[in-house]
C-alpha cells in the first residue's frame, strides 16, 4: 500500500523531497508538530484529512483531498501502521 500511494510523493530517507515532505522520522516529528497531539493521531489525521496540516516550506493542497477514499479501510491502516513506526 505504501509503495502504491505514499512513496509516489514522499521520500523515506533523510530529507529526500519528491513532491511532499520526507516521511523519515515522522513518528518522532509528528509528535512535535501539534501541541498535545501524539504522532499516531497526527499521522492518522494527516491521512484522513490531508488539508488539516501544512508542513512549513510546502504549499497547502499537495495531498489529494480524497486520500482516505483512495485508500481502502485496510490500506489506510497499513499506511498508518508503517508511518507510526518510521
Amino acid at each position: 500500500m505504501f509503495e502504491s500511494y505514499c512513496s509516489r510523493c514522499h521520500g523515506t530517507s533523510g530529507e529526500t523531497v519528491i513532491v511532499g515532505p520526507s516521511l523519515a522520522g515522522i513518528a518522532t516529528r509528528g509528535s512535535a508538530r501539534i501541541e498535545e497531539m501524539d504522532a499516531a493521531t497526527y499521522i492518522r489525521n494527516s491521512i484522513e484529512n490531508p488539508s488539516a496540516y501544512t508542513v512549513e516550506g510546502f504549499p497547502g493542497g499537495l495531498m489529494p483531498p480524497d486520500m482516505e477514499e483512495q485508500l481502502d479501510r485496510r490500506g489506510s491502516g497499513c499506511a498508518f501502521s508503517l508511518l507510526a513506526d518510521t
